[in-house]
């Protein structure tokens, strides 16, 4: 069977974008050589999946596409690995450029209209390969049930690393920090101490140590297990980023649209947002004061937090898409029911970091 332009190009950002629905798109140009061997890739997978029948794809008509798709990766970028003059900063209810992250599982659209995150179940859109995402659904979800898919031995030490069929674990990526927390089985348990993301098939990976007197690494694939994550990290993580995204939202409204928002990092020790731009050192000092005083105001007036899914109705790719503040972005992490839950934003400083202003901040 023939693999269309799209369904190997949906393979394609299967592998290459796998490390979250939409977050941290580490890849920033596509060369030619890269995008054949994923293709490959995805055609061998896909043989495997239907019977091993020969698969035949034409690499000639590649080089043709790669452009576009650059210009897609650049309609994408996130608070990390941005690319340099795009903006994740969407002012509205959605995007208005298709932009490269997973293929939709649903057949059609989901409703414009979805619940504030926390406030029910969202459409569970999903990469078509990798480990099921739970916390896409709901910020709060700290625990479930799964099976183990594999288990592997770190080579220089005691650790290990468990692929489950689903997980509540948010991988670190997109500027916020991995969840930690337990997972546990018939008799043993294991700790979980990092958390990182297989590009080449979208797994989950969980690193950590087996604890306890029942501990036990072998004959575990295929058994159930129970999840459960740390809720108190997890919920600061959460107003760590979605203080990151209110950012955005204070300089819209106050006017400096010229600062384009490009790097973030979301974790507990010094976090902060750099923005495409400048800031003179004169405003400095008053352009700290005004945004922390915009942003507290969005706090005060309890903004639910609203993520969708825009669905591309020509080729299925779905963007989750984060409103924080009357922002919009696309983002595959983790936020506060509203904005009340940040509870305080000061920005502590603005600083020129080469072509680019860095504002330092905290939360109370």
């Amino acid at each position: 069977c023939d693999i269309t332009p799209p369904d190997w190009l949906r393979e394609y950002h299967v592998f290459v974008y796998g490390h979250s629905a939409c977050t941290s798109l580490h890849a920033s140009r596509v060369t030619e050589s890269r995008l054949l061997e994923r293709v490959k890739m995805a055609a061998r997978l896909a043989a495997l999946q239907a019977d091993n029948r020969a698969l035949v794809f034409d690499a000639a008509s590649l080089s043709d596409r790669i452009e576009a798709l650059n210009i897609r990766i650049a309609a994408c970028h996130m608070h990390s690995s941005p690319v340099k003059g795009a903006s994740r900063r969407r002012p509205g209810v959605g995007p208005t450029a298709p932009s490269d992250t997973i293929p939709s599982s649903a057949p059609s659209a989901p409703s414009a209209s979805t619940p504030p995150l926390g406030g029910g179940p969202l459409p569970a859109v999903q990469p078509a390969v990798g480990t099921d995402r739970l916390y896409f659904q709901d910020t709060y979800r700290f625990t479930a049930d799964a099976t183990v898919v594999s288990l592997t031995s770190a080579p220089d030490d005691d650790k290990c690393v468990l692929v489950l069929n689903k997980t509540v674990f948010h991988p670190q990526g997109g500027g916020q920090p991995a969840d930690t927390g337990t997972i546990s089985g018939d008799g043993w348990g294991f700790a979980v101490e990092h958390v990182t993301v297989q590009k080449e098939d979208n797994s989950v990976e969980h690193h950590g140590r087996f604890v306890g007197d029942g501990a036990n690494s072998s004959g575990l694939v295929g058994t159930a297990v129970k999840l459960s994550v740390d809720d108190v990290s997890r919920r600061l993580h959460a107003r760590l980023h979605s203080a990151g995204h209110l950012l955005d939202a204070a300089l819209v409204n106050l006017g400096r649209t010229d600062l384009e928002p490009g790097k973030g990092y979301h974790f507990t020790a010094g976090p902060y947002v750099e923005y495409i731009g400048a800031v003179s050192v004169d405003d400095k000092d008053a352009l700290a004061a005004a945004v922390s005083a915009e942003c507290q105001r969005l706090i005060e007036a309890a903004i639910p937090t609203v993520v969708t899914m825009d669905v591309d109705g020509t080729t299925g790719y779905a963007t989750r898409i984060v409103n924080v503040g009357g922002c919009t972005c696309p983002c595959g992490g983790t936020h506060v029911q509203n904005t009340t839950e940040i509870k305080s934003i000061t920005v502590t400083r603005i600083k020129k970091v080469k072509k680019n202003v860095k504002f330092s901040y905290t939360i109370g």
